[in-house]
């Protein structure tokens, strides 16, 4: 009788730390629970999210770290200090972007450095990267709520290189909203799931005009220990979506899932090397592209609620297959991109 007292004693005890396993609980993570929509919205969120720019990698670093670990960057262990040890986690790279410059734009670079100024841009590449979390206890993978970015060559090794100051600069226009997390749903590694970014660009014209544009990260579980990332941009506007071609190192500007035109505002040195920069637009290169209102027709078809609102379940359905692509859209999106070497 006693060793079947202790028998079910111990498979209580199973049962309990099963069951605490499976309701894990993700706590003190920036999340929101809808995602803005207008423009006033976007601009009010993405000046909120400061501390949130994208968290850069120091050079001579691996362009992904695949294994889990306590510790990714230096503000992981600043964090620690104030707030414990976090859970251990990896980074992955998920989209690539490249740099380039207009035509009108390239004939405004100083002469004696005009070669080398588009030699860099057309030789590196920028690397959106997302933290992969994995719960102590139930062992589920969750994304983080901050991207990382990493800058390398085309042509070298893994090994991360430095950032300069004008790529840093624009690097730093990609802003965290947080982990989508509808209201009355528990944070749970499986509820965590979906990144929302922003980048923002200076759109060219008589006029020049702000644009913000939604990244999305969404993750799958794809066995033990792992999630397959998916990256989607919107573009014009946030009038199209795109489902970017999966993460891949870059051998050419065109290869890189987002490229954007930039041009140079200020110079140092004596005029002969940028400081401050705008981007001009971008261009997306991806699996599959929608206009936005084929988009929101599916929303409202299928979920009875506008697609913003319901942008996890959209993802996943494109994903798998069930909204079919625009035929408006898909013409190559990066027609009539310019060339970095100068030619």
């Amino acid at each position: 009788m006693l060793r079947r007292r202790h028998f079910l004693l111990a498979a209580g005890a199973l049962f309990v730390r099963t069951a605490t396993a499976a309701e894990s609980r993700i706590r003190d993570l920036r999340t929101l629970s809808v995602v803005p929509n207008t423009v006033d919205e976007i601009k009010r969120m993405y000046d909120q999210s400061r501390d949130f720019s994208a968290e850069l990698i120091q050079e001579e670093e691996p362009l992904e770290v695949k294994t889990f670990a306590p510790f990714l960057t230096k503000l992981d262990e600043i964090e620690a200090k104030k707030k414990g040890l976090p859970n251990a986690s990896t980074r992955r790279h998920v989209l690539s972007v490249g740099l380039e410059m207009m035509t009108d734009d390239q004939k405004q670079l100083p002469m004696l450095s005009r070669n080398q100024i588009l030699g860099y841009l057309k030789e590196h590449f920028v690397s959106i990267q997302a933290r992969v979390y994995r719960d102590p206890i139930s062992r589920g993978l969750y994304l983080g709520p901050r991207c990382l970015a990493a800058t390398r060559s085309m042509r070298s090794s893994n090994l991360t290189l430095s950032f300069t100051g004008t790529v840093a600069e624009s690097v730093g226009n990609i802003r965290s909203f947080g982990l989508l997390l509808p209201e009355r749903t528990p944070p749970t590694p499986s509820n965590l799931r979906t990144l929302v970014l922003v980048h923002r660009n200076q759109l060219q014209g008589a006029v020049p005009k702000t644009n913000y544009e939604y990244l999305f990260i969404r993750a799958h579980a794809s066995g033990p220990d792992q999630l397959e990332l998916h990256a989607f941009a919107t573009s014009d506007e946030r009038t199209k979506l795109h489902w970017l071609n999966p993460a891949m190192n870059p051998k050419l500007p065109s290869d890189c899932s987002v490229r954007g035109a930039v041009a140079f505002t200020e110079y140092s040195q004596q005029g002969l090397y940028p400081k401050n920069a705008v981007v001009r637009r971008t261009l997306t290169t991806g699996k599959k592209s929608f206009a936005w209102d084929s988009v929101e027709k599916h929303a409202r078809e299928s979920f009875g609620r506008p697609a913003m609102d319901s942008i996890t379940q959209i993802l996943d359905a494109i994903i798998a297959g069930e909204i079919q692509e625009s035929k408006a859209v898909m013409t190559p999106i990066d027609r009539g991109a310019v060339s970095t070497t100068g030619n």
